[in-house]
């Protein structure tokens, strides 16, 4: 099952699924390429 849909911000680049940028307020995109990482902080290995 897929989750919503992300958007990145045009002006931080931050990604999250609000229509807003939670970050800095700026216009979302769906519109985005580019590399995401992510990182299990919870499981030290």
């Amino acid at each position: 099952m897929a989750g919503p849909a992300l958007k990145a911000c045009k002006v931080c680049s931050f990604i999250s699924p609000e229509d807003a940028c939670p970050r800095c307020g700026g216009q979302m995109s769906r519109e985005w390429q580019g590399y995401l990482v992510i990182i299990d902080h919870t499981n030290p290995r």
